[in-house]
């Protein structure tokens, strides 16, 4: 039967935190925005409209050879949204009605490092995506491309950006900075205000562990 929520407004406020973090970490300006520029239109409210420059450049070049305006649904992805996406996938048949498509473990997505996007009406921009640069998702995840230049580094980045976010509100249970995953402590995030705490749950604490490479978290509380 199907379950759970697939609202990621859950993620926003933990979200939020990563991005100012991420942004520090990195410095300067290697992610842009995509509002200032009409040839691509933001198509989701949990969206945080950022690519890195390359990328952007890119997507305005595909737009603009077609004359068309590229709607776009998903682009920047904070760690946290990238394993709400995640568990959707994972547990296909309880969040099927998420439409879940493959997700990347945190900290390895192309979204997170801000090359990465998901876009409407995939047939028609795939030629054109692959001429300026993008690859495809394939068959089963036909809307998402990724850039193929760009710094390929920023996705660790953004999941350490996480882990330091985190050991800022938890001094008593640190985790290490390293930009790889550590599920149990993403999983029972939330922000509330300026404190974390563990979020409404999606799916009960008995009924999913993860594995990760050698790493294997507890059973967790989204």
């Amino acid at each position: 039967a199907n379950g759970g929520t697939c609202n990621e407004d859950l993620a926003v406020g933990l979200s939020e935190q990563i991005w100012a973090k991420f942004q520090a970490l990195v410095g300067g300006t290697p992610l842009v925005s995509l509002t200032t520029d009409t040839s691509v239109i933001k198509q989701s409210d949990y969206l945080f409209p950022y690519l890195q420059e390359e990328a952007k450049a890119s997507l305005e070049r595909t737009a603009n050879s077609a004359g068309s305006p590229i709607f776009v649904t998903s682009c920047w992805r904070s760690p946290a949204q990238q394993y709400m996406r995640r568990i959707w996938y994972f547990y296909s048949s309880r969040y099927s009605h998420c439409n879940p498509t493959p997700t990347n473990v945190p900290g390895t997505s192309s979204h997170e490092g801000g090359l990465g996007v998901e876009i409407q009406d995939y047939s028609f921009w795939r030629t054109a995506m692959i001429e300026f640069g993008w690859t495809w998702g394939g068959n089963n995840d036909a809307n998402h491309f990724s850039y193929s230049s760009g710094n390929q580094q920023l996705d660790k980045e953004a999941l350490r950006a996480f882990q330091i976010v985190w050991n800022a509100a938890n001094p008593d249970d640190p985790i290490d900075e390293d930009g790889f995953m550590e599920g149990r402590r993403l999983t029972g995030s939330k922000i509330t205000g300026q404190r974390m705490v563990v979020s409404q749950p999606f799916v009960k604490d008995d009924e999913l562990t993860v594995h990760e490479g050698n790493k294997q978290s507890d059973s967790v509380v989204l």
